[in-house]
């Protein structure tokens, strides 16, 4: 299950992690809620964690803050590449 929402819903470099998806569809669908929630459960039961997501991400996810510096390196996406601070 995990690997499947990660192939659908996440991008980037398998190496160097992946983040979500630009998509306003899935967006609007709550498709990225009910992922959420898979993974969730799975972490609860004991399942496996899902170990694809960039680091500044995962953070951004657990803390609920993102660096003021600019766009963090590991970003893929060149449309988000060249957004200023």
């Amino acid at each position: 299950m995990v690997r499947g929402i990660e192939a659908r819903y996440f991008e980037g470099d398998g190496e160097r992690g992946k983040i979500p998806k630009y998509s306003i569809l899935d967006y609007q669908d709550h498709n990225f809620k009910t992922c959420g929630e898979i993974l969730a459960s799975s972490l609860v039961q004991g399942g496996p964690a899902p170990n694809f997501l960039t680091a500044w991400y995962y953070n951004f996810l657990c803390k609920g803050e993102m660096s003021i510096h600019g766009v963090p390196e590991e970003v893929t996406a060149q449309d988000m590449k060249n957004l200023k601070a």
